[in-house]
């Protein structure tokens, strides 16, 4: 069985490659999650999007697919409890820019 990761989006990030491309770069959120993908396959993993500027739309859409492992990017606040206690590996988080 394929282990199965979500890589959460939070707000703006589907508009990578659009705005300030000398903070966030060039590449578009359709060409990360191409790229995603296509090693997900080599690895054999099942790897599952979310993205939305709405934190309970995110939630639901983890709850649904119940991953070993989430990988946070851009989130511009702390995950909450609910969040953290769902995947069973658990949560790996990455800012696409520098911090202040």
């Amino acid at each position: 069985m394929n282990n199965k990761i979500i890589i959460i989006n939070g707000p703006n990030i589907n508009l990578l490659g659009e705005r300030e491309q000398s903070y966030y770069g060039s590449i578009t959120f359709d060409k990360l999650k191409e790229n995603c993908e296509k090693k997900s396959a080599e690895l054999n993993l099942e790897v599952n999007f979310a993205q939305s500027n709405v934190e309970g739309e995110i939630v639901n859409t983890i709850q649904d697919i119940k991953p070993d492992v989430v990988f946070c990017i851009g989130w511009s606040y702390l995950l909450k409890q609910e969040i953290l206690q769902i995947p069973k590996y658990g949560v790996i988080g990455y800012h696409p820019t520098l911090l202040p």
